[in-house]
């Protein structure tokens, strides 16, 4: 995991929240063989109005403002979101 930039939470708490997302995935479609990847967050200034991510190989990057809440439900839809574009093409085939 990467963060860049001052947020309101800590990388602990970031890395936290993210790896029980990601085995709360991993745990429902009891899936464990899945290559490691990087998850990385940079804030931006548009304070509460906007938080995305693109999803790359092995990867993705995601952009939100610099108190967005970790945990929280923006949070919970972004990583969730970005995730599965990650590993249903890899399991159902692409997704184009």
């Amino acid at each position: 995991m990467a963060l860049r930039g001052k947020c309101s939470f800590g990388d602990d708490k970031f890395a936290d929240a993210t790896a029980a997302l990601v085995c709360t995935h991993r745990a429902f479609w009891n899936d464990f063989d899945f290559p490691h990847y990087l998850i990385a967050l940079a804030p931006n200034r548009f304070f509460g109005t906007y938080f995305d991510g693109t999803g790359l190989h092995n990867a993705f990057t995601m952009s939100a403002w610099s108190t967005f809440g970790v945990p929280g439900p923006q949070f919970d839809y972004l990583i969730g979101h970005e995730h599965l574009h990650i590993w249903l093409p890899r399991r159902f085939g692409s997704m184009w």
